[in-house]
């Protein structure tokens, strides 16, 4: 493979002497300059040279073409200047070195767009990065501020610069638990429970425990909370000094209260409460069930001597709904034939204060008119005979027509309404 040659430096004409050295006329028009003396837009520059540029102006050329090598040579990485630049071109600008990262030439500047990408610096370049083989001794060097900012950069906490546990009943101030530490995250921690005094996690065969210590204060008082393995109940502790640990067994399904350990009312059994009990809920809030086909289901008010006084629901077999007074010997009843019954004890009346609307009236329309009406309008004409002009009996005047004869208005009909009422579902006409 043919090898190139290594440019020398040498910069052409550089030594021309006076006059031997021109620009070249019009560079962008090239050779044909020398045709006919005009540049590219055909402006009139110089004197055409029968088609052979002069000495001077090939000085001018190479002089050129050789002055920007030999800057290339010192620069390697061209400046950015105003213009289209190659996908994968290198520029420096503003002290930095800038790569066209894109597929496709740019005109951006560096820095403005997302063609460039800036690289690095061009000056300071031995205090700004990390020398792998060094493995951070430049940090190192710098001292305890620089090592803080680079942890902190890390996002490294205190923990960094503080020595693990050596054991893991270790209480060395500082010190940064490992998994297993005081029984967490480990594997079962032995102990003998009464000496615990820190917060740990436990198991002690002998006492048939695990759990969980908690110091309270410099009593010191210890708290615990521990689970028997046995049979799955739970326990709370406290140690005081040098006492010994008084346990206090939990409620669970494992070990469950009474009623009367909790002060309640059983499910089973029954009970009474002495209290008031408010019921909050949407819906079926309350619910009275019967055990058996048949039987009584109800609520019975008593008085503070047990004498019954009330009561309300369901009194025997029948699907009856009844609200009594033992007292007053008055009840309502709702049968379960859908009829009701209300009847007032020791012979008293039963008193409504407003109306009584029923939502039939059945037994109310033979005998009473419910509603009134016109009927259908007729027209009566004139007796001519009598000159009269008459309602039918039952009937109402509501109008007239009239004729103007012989210079004198005349009454031809009357115009009637039969009056109506509404009685036992039927309209009929009153009497007249």
């Amino acid at each position: 493979m043919t090898q190139g040659t290594r440019p020398d430096g040498q910069i052409f004409a550089s030594q021309a002497v006076s006059g031997e050295l021109e620009d070249f006329p019009a560079e962008t028009r090239g050779w044909g300059v020398t045709v006919d003396g005009n540049d590219e837009a055909g402006n009139k520059v110089t004197d055409p040279t029968d088609g052979i540029p002069p000495m001077e102006w090939m000085n001018g050329i190479l002089n050129k073409l050789s002055a920007q090598i030999f800057w290339n040579m010192r620069h390697a990485i061209p400046a950015w200047a105003t213009g289209a630049w190659d996908a994968g071109a290198f520029v420096t600008y503003s002290g930095w070195v800038y790569y066209n990262a894109s597929t496709a030439e740019t005109s951006e500047t560096p820095g403005s767009g997302s063609a460039w990408v800036k690289l690095f610096p061009l000056t300071g370049m031995d205090g700004r990065y990390l020398e792998i083989s060094k493995n951070l001794e430049e940090i190192a060097v710098e001292g305890a501020t620089a090592q803080q900012a680079a942890r902190d950069n890390l996002g490294l906490k205190s923990a960094a610069t503080h020595d693990v546990t050596a054991s893991a009943d270790d209480t060395t101030p500082g010190h940064v638990l490992q998994v297993g530490d005081w029984g967490l995250g480990g594997s079962p921690r032995q102990v003998t429970v009464d000496d615990e005094s820190r917060g740990s996690f436990w198991r002690d065969t002998t006492a048939g425990k695990s759990g969980v210590t908690m110091p309270f204060d410099g009593t010191p008082t210890t708290n615990f909370i521990a689970v028997d393995g046995a049979n799955l109940n739970a326990y709370v502790g406290r140690k005081k000094g040098s006492d010994p640990i008084t346990w206090a067994k939990l409620y669970s399904e494992f070990n469950k209260p009474t009623a009367t350990d909790v002060d309640a009312v059983s499910a089973k059994n029954g009970g009474t409460f002495q209290k008031p009990i408010a019921v909050k809920g949407n819906g079926a809030a309350i619910s009275l069930w019967s055990l058996a086909a048949d039987q009584a289901t109800y609520i019975l008010g008593k008085d503070f001597d047990g004498t019954n006084l009330w009561y309300v629901g369901r009194g025997g077999a029948a699907n009856d709904v009844t609200l009594s007074n033992y007292i007053g010997l008055n009840n309502l009843t709702l049968h379960e034939d859908g009829s009701i019954s209300l009847a007032a004890g020791h012979g008293k009346n039963v008193n409504v204060t407003g109306e009584i609307i029923p939502s039939l009236y059945g037994n109310f329309d033979a005998r009473y008119i419910s509603n009134l009406q016109l009927g259908a309008q007729v027209s009566v004409a004139r007796n001519d005979d009598t000159g009269e002009n008459k309602a039918a009996a039952g009937y109402v005047v509501t109008g007239s027509y009239s004729s103007y004869q012989d210079s004198n208005w005349e009454m031809d009909n009357l115009l009637c309404k039969p009056v109506q009422k509404y009685i036992n579902g039927a309209w009929v006409t009153i009497g007249g």
